[in-house]
C-alpha cells in the first residue's frame, strides 16, 4: 500500500515540479533513486536483523524513518494545486549552453549556406 502511495506521489507531484524538457531525465533520476532506496533498505534490513534477530523487528526498525517523510513532504516541497504547469516548474528562455533555440537555428542555417 505505502509503495503504491509513493509511486502516485512521484509519477505525479514530482513530474509537475520539473519544466517539460527536463521531466523524462527527472523521472529517470527518480527511478534510479528508488532502485538504490530498495537496495539500501534490504541491506540495512539485513544488517539490523543480524543485530535484533527477527525479521519482525527489524522491519520495524527500518521503516521507522517512513513515518517522517510526510512530515518533511509537507515542510519542504511548495504547493501545486490550482497552480499552471508553467508557474510551477516554467521553461529556461535559453538553453544551458546560453544560446536559445533561434540562435541555434541561424547557426545551423547558416553553416548550410556556407557548405552549399
Amino acid at each position: 500500500m505505502a509503495s503504491f502511495a509513493l509511486n502516485v506521489l512521484q509519477t505525479t507531484y514530482f513530474a509537475e515540479s520539473f519544466p517539460a524538457s527536463h521531466r523524462c531525465t527527472a523521472n529517470g533520476m527518480m527511478m534510479l533513486f528508488a532502485v538504490m532506496g530498495g537496495v539500501i533498505g534490504l541491506a540495512t534490513e539485513s544488517l539490523v536483523y543480524t543485530q535484533l534477530g527477527t525479521h519482525a523487528a527489524s522491519v520495524s526498525v527500518v521503516l521507522l524513518p517512513a513515518f517522517v517523510s510526510p512530515i518533511v513532504v509537507r515542510l519542504v516541497l511548495p504547493e501545486t494545486a490550482g497552480r499552471d504547469l508553467d508557474e510551477i516548474a516554467p521553461e529556461r528562455e535559453s538553453s544551458p549552453a546560453g544560446n536559445d533555440a533561434s540562435e541555434t537555428a541561424e547557426v545551423l542555417s547558416g553553416s548550410d549556406k556556407a557548405i552549399a
